[in-house]
């Protein structure tokens, strides 16, 4: 393959050849400069592929919450119809429910860092900060899940205990009580860290739907502001990279292939 050939730039829409300038004389599409043949086009290639496996993934860490939110209404009534362990036995069949809905999140968050990883090598400055608050999210919300895993057995011993006691024992329950506000704490903590995170995060989707001028991106980071129908943001964010990934495809030998 010759040097005029490598040299030769693609519309990221419709896949027609841009022969000057940044917008394409075919379709109007502003350009992403993407060169035939260039490395940096690889980088996108990844970079995106891990932004959309993220994105489906954390449609699939939607489903835990909102079950949670439709079965939730009918346990808390069992459990006011139950005998005394009630109650610990519905936290934690719903904290079950939130730790699977926050490991997935778990794995959104390292692809969102990978895909942010990939984008460094293009604008360090810009996707910086936005993989490190995905790692810290990565990681803390395990801690997250440990965290209440551990509030869930602290609620069975005090359960055990006031259960086979035949007398109000204060000595056996106040330390369970001190061990869950420490736990309380920590998880406090930890959620200022993952507020921080969030921000990176939200910044690097934000910044991915400019890097691509893909509105749908955009719109899709601020859906994930809002509660009940966050879920619609990776649905989006999905909806727009597999679209974009489509427009930018590419082999040696020909140019973008058209949508």
């Amino acid at each position: 393959m010759d040097n005029s050939t490598n040299s030769k730039r693609y519309c990221h829409k419709c896949g027609n050849e841009v022969t000057e300038g940044d917008v394409c004389q075919s379709c109007g599409a502003k350009q992403m400069s993407l060169t035939k043949g260039s490395s940096w086009g690889e980088v996108d290639h990844n970079a995106l592929n891990y932004f959309r496996m993220a994105s489906l993934i954390q449609i699939f860490g939607s489903i835990g919450p909102l079950l949670l939110t439709v079965s939730s209404s009918s346990f808390l009534y069992l459990s006011f119809s139950t005998s005394s362990g009630g109650i610990p036995q519905t936290l934690l069949f719903m904290l079950i429910l939130v730790v699977i809905a926050i490991l997935i999140f778990s794995a959104s968050m390292y692809l969102y860092s990978k895909s942010f990883k990939e984008l460094m090598e293009k604008d360090k400055f810009k996707f910086s900060f936005p993989h490190t608050g995905a790692l810290i999210l990565t990681f803390i919300v395990i801690f997250i899940a440990l965290g209440l895993l551990y509030i869930v057995s602290l609620l069975a011993s005090l359960t055990t205990v006031t259960a086979t006691s035949t007398s109000y024992n204060g000595s056996s329950v106040s330390p369970v009580f001190a061990s869950m506000i420490a736990v309380f704490g920590l998880l406090g903590l930890l959620g200022i860290i993952s507020f921080v995170g969030y921000i990176g995060l939200l910044m690097g989707q934000w910044r991915v739907g400019t890097e691509y001028n893909s509105d749908l991106i955009h719109i899709g980071t601020i859906l994930s502001l809002i509660p009940v129908i966050s879920i619609l943001g990776p649905i989006l964010f999905f909806i727009s990279s597999t679209k974009i990934l489509g427009s930018m495809k590419t082999t040696q030998e020909g140019p973008l292939s058209a949508p």
